[in-house]
């Protein structure tokens, strides 16, 4: 991380800060056009130090809060934290693919096995992994983390207690990843305790590792806090203390940010776009979340469908949102230092909330409707759908949009329209109107990834027209420039989307994901007498990068330099061992040098990684005939034309023959 987020109270500025709170001093007044208080935590130089350095002063909230979800949000994996079936007697075998799965314990370690279940009843290329972490409170599901060379690595079985019951997690279905998914800072933004990113690879982080969220996700950092009660000679008054939020003194647009920065997103219905100089984790709370983070969604709503996220998304569709004023906001139902499953919570707790601004004489309901319910007159029950999430299976989940009449779950689930809307509008209309059509042209890019057929047509030319206007309107930035390249690389308008690239470059040489981008426009112009410097030049600057070291591994293998593509595959191998291509493309140099037998280990090994890429399986089923193995060449052989009749996904960035 940056050094500023290594910063200790006590030095500098913060020291002075300090200083003057000892000497009963206060903050400077906050500027006239900023609402609510000015807190002295949100200066980027004050040092996060863990939930646990709570735990002295608030020791109820603090034990309270560890059984809310978030507080279990991610964990060890332990004997004492496994609540899932290890016993095999709901392994999970997914027909379409042959993919079989069996979760394992031995030795007090818990493990995932993925293997292609063949016709005779066989394990094919198992691949078995330790869990490390869970990710998820287990309220409605429970995901895994494995490490491998200390990087952490999604693992594509997920646990659904509702239905005690494991398969894919979300999106794997679609798009199984396998153990192939880099797990990194955005990621366990929301799923964690502030993670401290390692400076070798995006996806490794220092120890310690946080055991679930903490107190400073909705407070921001405590050192200052910390440091004026155990060092100050100060009582509690009750009055504001600068050193560290209370949400509840916010003023409620701030307030509900700090929930928003979590709970606010369909993963089917809308995108956030990450502002290029404010990472997530650099933003405080009372703070404007729009300085890190901005929300877009469909301007068309689906009345049916909804993500296990989008909470504040749909809280925001209801009347009774709007109409309350700011009367009716999260922590109107939800305490967050209690969970909101605990046993002693009363039947009508959240009835009393809506009767407290509905306090009319009775419900209009017919008396057999109002009685349903098992508790009379249930406001939830009839004005908030409970169904599956579109994101999320096998659980039952609360949709927050607020509704007289509640649509049927066979509401149709088609949009008319696919435009898309800031979530936050007031705060994104304080924007330059340059930046707004950024902001626009990223999220209709970034959906691109997210849709098909004429919608994804559509979000590509909208991307387009936002990204040009955004440069019509003087943002003139290497980041437009990229960004426009990428929408141009996707409708493979390749030439355009070399002048963006390099154009991109021209406005800041350091720009390395347009540097690679430029380089694959120009191989894909038959350039490639270009493109070997761009790549050399981003490994002087990034020696462990691997994809330009597999780009000019597959480039040096093309001109014929067989034993130079092998030492950089090697490379990228030892950089990214859990892409299958690298390997694949080692395979292939391997060949190439007669090197018949570990060109063999070296595709099986890409097959295992990834079991759904017919390429892969071409190549591999070749290697096979080639060493005499006709049976086994023939199973991958066919393996491959399955994977391809069902429209599996191609191996991007293989070599493509040996």
């Amino acid at each position: 991380m940056a050094p500023r987020d290594r910063v200790t109270a006590g030095k500098g500025k913060v020291a002075c800060l300090i200083l003057a709170l000892l000497a009963g001093g206060c903050a400077a007044a906050p500027p006239p056009d900023t609402p609510g208080p000015q807190f002295l935590n949100q200066d980027p130089e004050v040092a996060y130090v863990g939930r646990d350095a709570c735990k002295t002063c608030h020791f109820e909230i603090y034990s309270s809060f560890l059984k809310t979800g978030m507080g279990r949000a991610f964990t060890t994996m332990s004997p004492a934290m496994a609540k899932e079936d290890f016993s095999g007697d709901r392994d999970l075998v997914i027909a379409p693919t042959g993919m079989g799965y069996k979760m394992t314990t031995r030795d007090g370690h818990y493990y995932q096995r993925q293997f292609i279940l063949t016709a005779e009843g066989q394990e094919w290329l198992p691949d078995e992994r330790e869990i490390r972490y869970i990710l998820g409170s287990g309220n409605h599901s429970r995901s895994y983390v494995t490490l491998q060379d200390d990087r952490f690595l999604q693992m594509p079985v997920c646990w659904y207690p509702d239905e005690q019951l494991w398969d894919l997690c979300p999106g794997y279905e679609k798009t199984n990843k396998h153990f192939r998914s880099t797990i990194p800072s955005l990621c366990v933004f929301c799923h964690n305790g502030r993670m401290t990113a390692s400076p070798e690879a995006d996806n490794a982080f220092l120890e310690p590792i946080p055991n679930g969220i903490g107190c400073e996700r909705c407070h921001g950092p405590g050192a200052l806090h910390v440091q004026k009660w155990r060092e100050g000679d100060t009582v509690p008054t009750g009055d504001l203390d600068p050193t560290i939020v209370n949400p509840r003194r916010l003023p409620v647009d701030q307030r509900l940010q700090v929930c928003f920065q979590c709970h606010l997103g369909d993963s089917r219905a809308g995108v956030w776009v990450m502002r290029i100089k404010t990472p997530p984790e650099d933003w405080r709370p009372g703070q404007d979340l729009q300085k890190a983070i901005i929300h877009f969604r469909y301007k068309e709503p689906l009345a049916a469908n909804f993500g296990i996220s989008s909470q504040a998304d749909r809280l925001m569709l209801s009347r009774c949102f709007k109409a309350s004023e700011g009367k009716l906001e999260c922590l109107t139902c939800h305490n967050p230092h209690v969970s909101v499953y605990r046993s002693d919570r009363p039947d009508d707790f959240f009835n009393a909330q809506c009767i407290g601004c509905h306090r009319s004489p009775g419900c209009s309901e017919a008396p057999e409707r109002r009685r349903q319910a098992g508790t009379p007159d249930d406001c939830v029950r009839c004005h908030m759908r409970q169904a599956e999430p579109d994101d999320h299976p096998h659980t039952l989940f609360t949709d927050h949009w607020i509704r007289r009449r509640l649509p049927a779950d066979d509401e149709p689930a088609q949009r008319t329209s696919h435009e898309l809307e800031p979530v936050m509008s007031a705060q994104f209309s304080r924007l330059g109107q340059d930046q707004q059509a950024f902001a626009l042209g990223r999220a209709y890019l970034q959906m691109t990834l997210r849709t098909n057929g004429p919608e994804r047509t559509f979000m590509r030319r909208e991307a387009e027209r936002h990204l040009r206007q955004a440069l019509d309107s003087g943002l003139d930035t290497a980041d437009v420039w990229y960004q426009l390249g990428e929408n141009l690389s996707q409708e493979q308008r390749w030439a355009e989307a070399e002048s963006a690239f390099r154009t991109a470059l021209e406005r800041d040489p350091g720009h390395k994901e347009a540097a690679l981008d430029w380089a694959e426009a120009l191989v894909k112009l038959n350039r490639t007498e270009k493109a070997v410097p761009i790549y050399t030049a981003v490994l002087n600057d990034h020696p462990d990068n691997d994809r330009a070291l597999a780009e000019l591994g597959r480039l040096a293998l093309t001109a014929g330099k067989p034993l130079e593509a092998l030492r950089l595959m090697d490379e990228a191998v030892a950089m990214s061992p859990w892409t299958a291509t690298h390997h694949a493309n080692r395979a292939m140099a391997l060949a190439r040098l007669g090197r018949s037998q570990e060109a063999l280990r070296a595709a099986q090994r890409a097959a295992t990684l990834n079991p759904e890429a017919p390429p892969i399986w071409d190549y591999y089923a070749e290697l096979l005939r080639r060493a005499g193995r006709l049976e086994e060449s023939g199973a991958a052989s066919r393996r491959g034309r399955d994977l391809e009749q069902r429209g599996a996904e191609p191996a991007g960035g293989m070599m493509g023959g040996s």
